[in-house]
């Protein structure tokens, strides 16, 4: 966190119905993430951003700062969290 300043950067990965998103997200420190998430509007301001297709292969785009839906997240967890490496993946299909 940088002197004067009352957020602290977070990691995170985002997984939509298409993307894995790895990205910060500035959280007021001690905030628990479900808690900002919830108290955001309707978009998510993230930066460091890297968009992947879902299986986490290929890296879509990139960019400083993007909005995220709300509504098309379905998982957010602190990226510190994630066992997987991206190449390692994988979309299990129950369907079938």
């Amino acid at each position: 966190m940088k002197p004067g300043s009352d957020t602290a950067k977070a990691r995170v990965v985002i997984l939509t119905d298409l993307y894995r998103i790895k990205c910060s997200l500035n959280i007021v420190p001690g905030v628990r993430l479900t808690d900002y998430i919830r108290s955001e509007s309707n978009f998510v301001a993230v930066t460091s951003a890297e968009v992947y297709n879902i299986e986490g292969r290929k890296m879509i785009l990139s960019a400083d700062f993007m909005d995220i839906n709300k509504s098309h997240i379905q998982i957010i967890t602190p990226d510190e969290m994630v066992e997987q490496q991206m190449g390692d993946f994988v979309i299990h299909n129950t369907l079938e």
